[in-house]
């Protein structure tokens, strides 16, 4: 990297530490800035378990656990995975940089230079979570990371230019990808044919527990072929996993070799990198950084809800929000993954492997236990996405409470199929079970109950959401900006605790009303439906009542106050 590329990033960094550091003299941010260092505070002085032994069994699994995992990484960087993020420059970037006299190598330097600085401070904070007592020092630890996050960083990428390279150029690309292609077809087939193998091996597992499938994956991996095929990822994990400075100091070598080489295969790819990086920035810029403007020409699949030319006015605005989201390529890849897990937990569910079968549904369940809390924050394709366009959105023939309304409609829809598709895996990862304190019809009647009872909770949390940011539209800009930092931990979770005793307060006179019915119908079936529908509709005048006054709020609203970041 030259020079000048490396006095702009030495800048970058110092302006942006400036600009975090006078937000600071705001009482807003510093509030938050001592709720995330109390936080993280927390978090890094808890006490910690001891080391594992390097007998016990997940001690001597630690590698190749790390090993499936990156192989899962690879897999989805291969076929659906994208680093345009990491790729896409800037605006300003492309405008002096581009025409600068610099070579494709230099941007390449240049581009990877940014990319470690994340890297380094994701290194810096797992360094902390994962100290513990004995085993390698802190510095081995942090250098193993190191090495294993921009290894995964640098084969995303090399992953992303290849099959750019390849769908742009076609047969073109296919001959200058051929090392490429070749290594990752001869990967996908010795997978195959190794999984093919090793499935009677999986079936025979029976009502094995976490041990026994440990044990047994451990077996299945030392065979010729799978050993052959993890090779490459062992020795990424590897040093990481070492349990003392001796075995880190064999396993770091190798691990640094296969890093240089992910680099060399990048650094190749110089001249797919500024093309894909041109196209991308220009996507990025026509978004308008993802906040509001217009898709760039031909680049966004087709949505997949089509918009008839009349109807109520209404409807157009939550097609375009659903839109958004639901794009056909969008739609298609995200329904493949669902169908390939879920398909594979009920297979392992009803084959009875019940190590892999619990474990998926009970982390499927804890995923959308945190859809419901923090799902509300995180899907965002409502009026909190719209203020930013909000003197056109006032141009509108809609009252207030009608836009409010339909705002949150369509977050609504988003969030409860997320939640309901990590419900629905949980429900096979269990459907072959026999015994146990519930039964099928059981669990699945709690299912069809919560089924119906999610999407009118999460309306009314997202109504929650959308009214704060009419109220308090400087504070959730922030939180909602991608900004990073300790006032960022720290507001992210003021709006959480905030939002989540709120909405148990709108919650208790439902839950109050379907309880009191229940019980006076003597908790029989029908008597938990009707007590549901009944709780329902009180959160339903509920949701009416607050869309009403949040509309109220809209039509007050005034695009031009001063001070303000719509």
């Amino acid at each position: 990297m030259s020079a000048a590329l490396a006095y702009l990033t030495a800048r970058s960094v110092h302006n942006r530490l400036a600009h975090r550091a006078a937000q600071l003299r705001r009482p807003r941010y510093l509030i938050a800035f001592g709720l995330g260092l109390v936080y993280v505070w927390l978090v890094l002085g808890s006490d910690r378990p001891a080391p594992l032994s390097q007998t016990t069994l997940l001690a001597r699994s630690a590698e190749l656990i790390g090993a499936l995992v990156l192989v899962g990484v690879a897999a989805w960087s291969w076929t659906v995975g994208s680093e345009r993020r990491a790729l896409a420059f800037s605006a300003a970037e492309v405008t002096f940089l581009f025409p600068a006299p610099l070579t494709r190598r230099a941007l390449v330097h240049y581009k990877l230079a940014r990319l470690q600085l994340l890297i380094l401070l994701n290194v810096l904070i797992w360094t902390l979570l994962l100290s513990r007592p004995g085993g390698v020092s802190g510095w081995r630890r942090g250098l193993a990371l190191w090495v294993l996050l921009s290894t995964i960083a640098l084969h995303r990428i090399g992953a992303a230019l290849v099959r750019r390279s390849v769908a742009e150029h076609g047969t073109v690309g296919l001959r200058r990808r051929i090392l490429s292609l070749t290594l990752a077809g001869v990967g996908l087939t010795g997978a195959v044919s190794w999984l093919i193998a090793a499935l009677p091996a999986l079936t025979t597992l029976g009502t094995a527990g976490t041990a026994s499938l440990l044990e047994a994956a451990n077996a299945i991996a030392a065979a010729p072929l799978a050993g052959a095929l993890l090779q490459p990822f062992r020795l990424v994990a590897a040093p990481l996993a070492a349990a003392d400075a001796r075995a880190w100091t064999t396993a770091i070598g190798p691990a640094v070799v296969l890093l240089g080489l992910h680099y060399l295969w990048v650094l190749r790819s110089d001249a797919s990198f500024e093309e894909a990086a041109a196209e991308w920035s220009l996507e990025r810029a026509r978004r308008g950084h993802g906040r509001g403007g217009p898709p760039p020409r031909g680049a966004a699949s087709p949505t997949l809800l089509p918009l008839a030319p009349t109807g109520p006015a209404a409807t157009a605005l939550v097609w375009k929000n659903l839109a958004a989201v639901f794009r056909r390529r969008r739609v298609r890849n995200v329904a493949l993954g669902y169908l390939a897990v879920a398909g594979t937990v009920g297979a392992a569910s009803v084959a009875g492997i019940r190590g892999l079968a619990q474990g998926a549904g009970a982390l499927a369940l804890t995923w959308a236990g945190f859809a419901l809390l923090l799902g509300p924050q995180w899907v965002r394709n409502d009026l909190r996405r719209d203020l930013g366009q909000l003197d056109l959105l006032r141009s509108y023939p809609l009252c207030g409470r009608t836009v409010v309304a339909v705002e949150a409609a369509a977050s609504t829809v988003s969030l409860t199929l997320i939640q309901l598709g990590l419900l629905s895996v949980a429900w096979l990862a269990f459907v072959g079970e026999r015994g146990g304190d519930t039964t099928l019809a059981e669990r699945t009647t709690v299912l069809l109950a919560v089924t119906l009872a999610l999407p009118a909770v999460n309306y009314v949390a997202l109504l929650l959401h959308n009214g704060a940011a009419l109220l308090y539209p400087a504070w959730m800009s922030a939180i909602g900006d991608g900004a990073g930092g300790f006032e960022a931990l720290g507001q992210n979770l003021l709006a959480t605790v905030a939002f989540t005793l709120l909405l148990a307060l709108l919650l208790a006179p439902p839950a109050g009303v379907a309880l009191l019915l229940a019980h006076a119908l003597d908790l029989r079936p029908i008597g938990l439906g009707l007590g549901e529908l009944a709780g329902l509709g009180v959160l339903g005048l509920e949701a009416g009542l607050l869309a009403r006054g949040l509309g109220r709020v809209y039509d007050r609203t005034d695009v031009s106050t001063p001070g303000v970041k719509w």
